[in-house]
């Protein structure tokens, strides 16, 4: 949300507001802020972060995205910036919101609603820079959408990342098109070779990556952000839901024995 230059408390909250130290600080400015601005998208999102209800927290973040929606339509923003939502900085928070309304849906299960929601994301901001075509690639391999998910990475031709081609491999092994998942897992690995490792040391029993995890790793996720080809990006994967896809120990144990076959360097 942007503030204009009679805002100035509103400004200097949200800054402490990012710079607090702890949760519980920060949620105490993001109250502030709601006393003098009730409708702060921004603060709304700091105090739904650690909501424990899920279902509550659905609730509460569907009347907030919807508020925020009918302030940017009234400003013609979904008419005249489609496509390049996000370049437009009053409406950055409205996208992030639905980021989180996302990730919430994948997490309760509810994903013809999700794939709903990622694809209008989409619509509004066609470079993806939240990186929404990762998390609907994976709606679309739990959900066998396979025509949806080659028009996706169609759409997205120059991607030709391990978070691109991994699901696909999945999504092909599960309708048993085993030549094009063998292709694809023959890709995915040859984008990030950390995949070998990593499904090694995977255990359907034992989520815990930790042994999986550097210096590196941890210094990449602690800021935020990942390398392509490194393993931030196959535990970048995994956070954003890659492990809804992990339960397929048959997929996993084909996956290994494709892998230990190739001599890719």
């Amino acid at each position: 949300m942007i503030f204009d230059d009679a805002n100035d408390e509103l400004y200097d909250l949200l800054d402490k507001v990012y710079v607090a130290e702890t949760y519980k600080e920060a949620v105490k400015y993001s109250k502030k802020i709601l006393k003098i601005d009730k409708d702060c998208l921004e603060a709304k999102l700091i105090i739904l972060d650690r909501e424990s209800d899920l279902e509550r927290k659905k609730i509460k973040l569907e009347k907030a995205i919807a508020i925020e929606r009918e302030k940017l339509d009234k400003d013609n923003y979904f008419d005249d910036c489609e496509g390049e939502l996000y370049y437009f900085l009053e409406a950055r928070t409205y996208l992030r919101a639905n980021l989180v309304y996302l990730f919430l849906l994948l997490e309760m299960g509810k994903c013809t609603l999700a794939i709903d929601v990622a694809e209008e994301m989409l619509r509004l901001s066609n470079n993806d820079n939240l990186g929404v075509r990762y998390t609907l690639l994976i709606l679309y391999t739990m959900m066998e959408k396979v025509d949806e998910a080659e028009k996706l990475i169609k759409e997205f031709d120059e991607d030709k990342t391990f978070q691109m081609l991994f699901p696909m491999a999945l999504l092909y092994y599960k309708i048993d098109n085993i030549k094009k998942a063998k292709q694809f897992i023959k890709l995915a690995y040859k984008s990030n070779h950390y995949l070998k490792e990593f499904i090694y040391l995977f255990d359907k029993e034992d989520e815990n990556l930790i042994n999986f995890e550097d210096e590196d790793v941890f210094n990449d996720t602690v800021m935020g952000s990942y390398r392509i080809g490194q393993k931030s990006e196959i535990l970048t994967f995994v956070d954003g839901g890659g492990h809804y896809l992990l339960c397929h120990s048959s997929f996993l144990d084909w996956a290994r024995g494709v892998i230990d076959k190739l001599n890719i360097k």
